[in-house]
């Protein structure tokens, strides 16, 4: 056998035959050289001139693993696109015949029938790694992937990694999720399966499938959306706010283990609306608000073990429901169902444990009613009526009552007006039928018939009406069973300079008694005493001066107003309408306060009373039971006479 160079050789030739440099493309012909011609680790680098050897020159299966010296062979001594599959015999390149950082370039693929083990790969755009594949298959981009826990193997993003979508929609991740030649996804396994995808329209969803058997089709429904303008949508594909969460079946609570704490927003079928915060019995729950300088500034809390909900503003309680519905505002232990304590010393004007406020208008009517379970209209109210829209309104303080047992408005009953004064079946003060009581202390008892006042005494005899002055008493009216007395005070241990009267007989002959008629009853005569000359004669029975003015308010207009039938709000229990709204119906304008209005109607005041003051008599009146000891006293005199002539 010959070899190449060196006639009658019996050696085959080997890398010391071969000077450095000496092999080009020109020494080779093509198709030339096949593995027999080369001897184990014959050719090193040293002997192949840069770029040298290309397909031409090589026959299928010309280079093996044999032939080469380790690490010899670089990209300077392979001609482009030189190497071919059909040139490498199988399993002849190994990592030890290729010298480092070695450049694979293919417009084509690169197939392997066994394992692809690499510590790198380099895109050549620049000195650093672009994959890195480590001892446990984790895999890293643009980072060397870092795992702690070798039982896992993950894929790691550099810091710089981005996804992009140019257009249609783009899956992100899958899980137990793989596609058919159609794109439509099947299960891997019979797990249930999840999906993240990211729309061209920048919407995101994440949807969730049952299981299902191993390559069945994947039934996926969408769990949660997040919208292109950041509104999330749990159960609801386009969300109204920013979170937005829908259970189209119905509330459903959670089914609580002995420890579990579970939270959630739900919404129903019929509209409602549930923020559900559900842990074990025994344990608190609540929604705080912080801020900086505290963890909870406010907060709402329920106690699950003793059924009481409480609420917190600037770090302190302030109101409290307890676990029977009683509403304990400045007290943790309300005994009654709206219990207010307040702890702090106040004024009695400008402090209030309940403010009930209008917004300034006229005719503003605020209301706290008393009623029962069926009634849509209460029974019986404590109201204000606001009367005046200055900045500081004015308006009167009214009490209502219902006459009758049908659900019914109530009717005004009594009033405390902007001057104090109470009025009880009257709307207004003035000399209309009611009752007044001035803050003066004055009283008025008017009506049309029937007694004015009635005072009695039930099962026992004695004073009716005590007169007092200035802390004295001065007189009253008695009752001993069967007739009435009029007392006054007359106790000896009330008077000093007690002297026997004298001259009553001239005295008496000075009182001039008259016959007169008054001028509001014309047709009436009476006997009596004109009082101011009676004064002359007896002062004490007179009151006031002779033709004496007083200033006195009247009325120049009542006040008008009009008659009507209040509207009736709308009762719904359970989204059932169980009280039909009725609206307000006018019916009466421009009249005065009636005395006596419809079952079921009320009155407002729409123009205001005007009053004015004038000057008027001042009337003098005259007790003519002080006349009486000047009567005794003349008649006694009287007497003395008679007997004295009759003994003459």
């Amino acid at each position: 056998m010959a070899y190449i160079g060196r006639p009658g050789a019996t050696a085959p030739l080997t890398t010391a035959d071969i000077p450095d440099g000496s092999i080009t493309a020109a020494k080779i012909v093509d198709a030339t050289i096949v593995a027999g011609d080369l001897a184990p680790n014959s050719v090193d680098s040293s002997e192949l001139v840069d770029g040298s050897v290309d397909l031409s020159h090589m026959s299928a299966n010309s280079v093996d693993s044999d032939q080469y010296v380790d690490g010899s062979i670089d990209n300077a001594h392979l001609a482009d696109n030189a190497v071919g599959t059909a040139e490498i015999a199988d399993d002849a390149v190994t990592g030890a015949k290729l010298a480092n950082d070695i450049a694979i370039s293919t417009t084509g693929a690169i197939t392997t029938t066994g394992a692809f083990t690499s510590v790198g790969i380099d895109d050549n755009a620049s000195g650093a790694t672009a994959i890195t594949i480590d001892a446990n298959e984790n895999v890293g981009i643009g980072v060397t992937p870092d795992m702690l826990r070798t039982t896992d193997t993950a894929l790691a993003l550099g810091a710089t990694a981005r996804q992009f979508v140019t257009s249609s929609n783009h899956y992100v991740d899958m899980n137990n999720v793989k596609l058919d030649a159609s794109g439509n996804p099947l299960h891997i396994t019979t797990n249930p399966a999840t999906r993240h995808q990211q729309l061209n329209t920048g919407v995101h969803t994440f949807d969730v499938a049952p299981s299902a058997s191993a390559g069945a089709a994947v039934s996926f429904s969408t769990a949660m959306t997040i919208a292109n303008d950041g509104n999330v949508g749990i159960g609801e594909t386009a969300p109204s706010g920013k979170l937005h969460v829908v259970n189209g079946s119905g509330i459903t609570l959670p089914t609580l283990e002995s420890s579990a704490r579970n939270m959630g927003i739900f919404e129903g079928d019929n509209g409602e609306n549930y923020i559900v915060t559900a842990c074990p019995n025994n344990s608190t729950v609540g929604l705080t608000f912080a801020d900086p300088d505290h963890k909870a500034a406010g907060a709402v809390i329920y106690a699950h073990g003793d059924n009481h909900m409480r609420f917190v503003t600037n770090t302190s309680e302030r109101m409290r429901i307890d676990s029977s519905g009683n509403v304990g505002i400045g007290t943790t232990s309300p005994i009654a169902s709206l219990d207010i304590y307040n702890v702090t010393s106040g004024s009695a004007t400008t402090d209030y444990d309940i403010a009930l406020r209008d917004d300034g208008g006229t005719n503003n009517f605020h209301k706290i009613g008393f009623g029962y379970a069926t009634s849509t209209s209460m029974p019986a109210y404590i109201g204000y009526d606001c009367t005046d829209a200055a900045a500081y309104s004015t308006g009167d303080l009214i009490f209502g009552t219902r006459s009758g047992t049908g659900n019914t408005v109530p009717s005004e009953r009594m009033r405390i007006d902007t001057s104090g004064n109470i009025l009880v079946g009257k709307t207004s003060a003035g000399a209309s039928t009611g009752a007044q009581i001035e803050p003066s202390g004055t009283i008025y008892c008017i009506r049309s018939s029937g007694p004015a006042g009635i005072f009695a005494r039930n099962s026992s005899t004695g004073e009716v009406v005590r007169i007092v002055d200035d802390g004295t008493d001065i007189g009253s009216i008695d009752t001993n069973g069967s007739n009435a007395s009029y007392n006054t005070s007359s106790d000896y241990r009330l008077k000093e300079n007690i002297v026997a009267l004298s001259g009553s007989i001239d005295r008496l002959k000075l009182l001039k008694p008259s016959k007169f008629n008054f001028i509001r009853n014309p047709d009436k005569t009476v006997d009596g005493f004109i009082a101011h000359e009676a004064q002359e004669v007896v002062p004490e029975a007179v009151t006031k001066e002779k033709d004496a003015m007083k200033t006195e308010e009247y009325t120049v207009s009542e006040a008008k107003g009009e008659v009507f039938t209040p509207a009736v709000e709308e009762v719904t229990e359970s989204n059932i309408v169980t009280t039909e709204a009725v609206a307000e119906v006018i019916l009466e304008t421009d009249v005065e306060q009636p005395e006596e209005l419809t079952e079921g109607q009320q009155w407002r005041e729409t123009t205001a009373k005007v009053t004015a003051e004038r000057e008027v008599p001042d009337m003098q009146g005259i007790d003519q039971g002080k006349l009486v000891p000047l009567l005794v006293g003349a008649l006694q005199e009287a007497i003395t006479r008679i007997e004295t002539l009759e003994n003459a």
